[in-house]
């Protein structure tokens, strides 16, 4: 998605164009870094055909352990990510609950010119990265049919347990990740 100013100088993206933009950093965020995550998120809510855009720049930043990760390239943002700690409840295989505060993919877009060219990795694997985490580390705020073929695809992980909260946390959030 292309903006009619230097995308650039807003994002300062490193040498791979991955740029990271704290909830908790931004006290009176830019006009234009407010336009970047509007219409991202208005973006990322129409690929999802979502009744409510759930990433705006207001709700972006009264939170307090959010994180935005975009992928940046010349003057356009080609994707971003959304992540956030949340405390969950999880039902095992054996009807038991239990609450877990894990690191959650809350929001995931990739603009529709550009996907399946591998920015979408690119864009997950910075932010396991950054966050120093394994895939099956990440719980997934109602993750899309695209989003679960992307875990299957890329970490092998395809086995949950389906929850009310339409969370979805993978088995192997449980056990250890050989990388």
């Amino acid at each position: 998605m292309e903006f009619p100013f230097d995308v650039r100088r807003i994002l300062r993206p490193d040498s791979s164009g991955i740029s990271v933009v704290y909830s908790r950093e931004a006290r009176a965020p830019s006009r234009e870094l407010s336009m970047i995550i509007d219409n991202m998120g208005s973006a990322s809510a129409r690929a999802q055909r979502l009744g409510s855009i759930i990433t705006t720049s207001v709700r972006f930043f009264s939170l307090s352990d959010n994180k935005l990760y975009f992928k940046v390239q010349d003057n356009k943002v080609l994707g971003f990510l959304k992540t956030g700690t949340k405390n969950l409840f999880y039902t095992d295989e054996h009807g038991r609950m239990k609450e877990i505060t894990p690191l959650c993919l809350l929001d995931f877009y990739v603009h529709e010119d550009v996907q399946r060219s591998g920015f979408g990795k690119e864009l997950y694997e910075a932010m396991l990265a950054y966050e120093r985490t394994s895939p099956n580390k990440i719980a997934i705020d109602r993750p899309s049919p695209k989003l679960i073929s992307f875990m299957r695809k890329h970490y092998t992980l395809s086995s949950y347990i389906p929850q009310n909260n339409n969370y979805v946390i993978y088995r192997e959030y449980f056990t250890v990740w050989n990388i």
